[in-house]
């Protein structure tokens, strides 16, 4: 009886410290995200952001890169000497609020090609309003459209990319979060996408590059993290978005 006691007690105090430890890791996550909600509240598109002005504008085409965290960590395609790449890609941000930062971060820099990656910070909120899923997924596309249309307007050439999936390994705690349909609207976007291309705008298309069928999702050694490629997953893609770029800035 002692030594069931005794055992009885260590799994009491090891499921204490893993509900103390639970505990911890969820207050630490609900203080970041009160921390994102309210400073969204007092800048909105952040503009008070990631705006510092470029250099000055010399011979070099000026690439602007406009999106979410996946457009942000993208690393210069082309050398710095043969074009001036100025990034305005912002974690967390939505399709949205894209639009609503797109003159002072794109048409104000009066760029010669546009890059667009940006979407699925929208579509990760289906599981949230499964009520509003079609809403959500037909108000991305259309405000993809309109990055599109007035990156046109700029006088710019405009590459768009297909919304990159999310990876192959789904961590524990975004399970109930992360169901079926949320791959099903990140793929009925990118359709959406593809249908965008014309004369001066070119879908360009991740899926085929680092994705893995047939879950359509990115393949692991891509994958930096659920919703992040890695440096080898960008490089990758740089390999085949470099021949596109070179060709439209001729």
């Amino acid at each position: 009886m002692k030594a069931l006691s005794s055992l009885q007690v260590l799994l009491g105090l090891a499921v204490l410290g893993g509900s103390v430890a639970l505990n911890v890791v969820l207050a630490r996550a609900a203080f970041r995200y009160y921390g994102l909600l309210n400073d969204t509240r007092l800048d909105p598109f952040g503009l008070q952001k990631g705006s510092a002005p470029p250099s000055d504008r010399d011979t070099r085409p000026r690439v602007v890169v406009i999106g979410d965290s996946r457009a942000g960590a993208w690393k210069p395609p082309l050398s710095r000497e043969s074009t001036q790449f100025i990034n305005r890609g912002m974690s967390g941000h939505t399709t949205a609020q894209a639009l609503g930062r797109f003159q002072q971060h794109v048409a104000d820099l009066e760029p010669d090609l546009v890059l667009i990656q940006a979407g699925i910070n929208d579509l990760k909120a289906i599981p949230l309003f499964p009520d509003r899923k079609t809403e959500i997924i037909e108000q991305c596309k259309a405000n993809i459209q309109e990055l599109v249309s007035r990156s046109e307007k700029t006088g710019a050439k405009i590459v768009v990319t297909t919304i990159i999936p999310a990876g192959s390994r789904i961590p524990l705690a975004r399970i109930p979060f992360w169901p079926r349909e949320v791959d099903e609207a990140v793929e009925a976007c990118s359709t959406g996408i593809r249908t965008l291309a014309s004369d001066r705008v070119v879908v360009f298309d991740t899926a085929p590059i680092i994705v893995s069928e047939p879950n359509g999702r990115v393949k692991p050694q891509y994958q930096r993290d659920f919703l992040h490629l890695n440096a080898e997953g960008y490089a990758v893609l740089n390999r085949q978005l470099t021949p596109v770029l070179t060709t439209l800035l001729q």
